[in-house]
């Protein structure tokens, strides 16, 4: 009987164990390394979405919904999260997108709205996501 007993003892903690190695793979790396948890405003989820059923493959703006998402983030704050459907918005972008499904079969105008409802080149500098080509590579002088 005692032979039994520690058996189911060492069954119930090796259980135990096994669910606690879940419960902290699971759970336990983002508290761990400290990991914020990233999310994105509604409004930029909708404008990635909309990015990538309007201009998909070679009109497309972003390499991936992460960079979308990121890049709207950055349109958003240099806005100040305006809804203005004119001007360098999330709001225009969007509306510039609507306007490019409509284009699915003028390869050209679908390129030119894509590109339209896309990042631009002053956002993208201004929030760092790339280099200015016009900025001193050596500094200044």
């Amino acid at each position: 009987m005692n032979r039994e007993n520690s058996r189911t003892r060492r069954s119930v903690a090796a259980f135990a164990l096994a669910v606690s190695a879940v419960v902290v793979g699971v759970l336990g790396c983002q508290a761990i390394a400290d990991i914020p948890e990233v999310t994105y405003s509604a409004l930029c989820n909708d404008y990635c979405d909309l990015e990538f059923k309007a201009c998909p493959g070679l009109v497309g703006q972003y390499e991936d919904p992460r960079t979308c998402l990121e890049a709207c983030s950055a349109i958003d704050a240099s806005a100040s999260g305006s809804r203005l459907t004119v001007g360098h918005t999330v709001s225009c972008r969007i509306k510039n997108l609507q306007d490019a499904i409509k284009l699915q079969h003028a390869s050209s105008d679908l390129q030119q709205a894509c590109a339209r409802g896309g990042p631009n080149d002053r956002v993208e500098i201004y929030w760092g996501l790339r280099p200015d080509p016009g900025a001193d590579a050596n500094g200044p002088g």
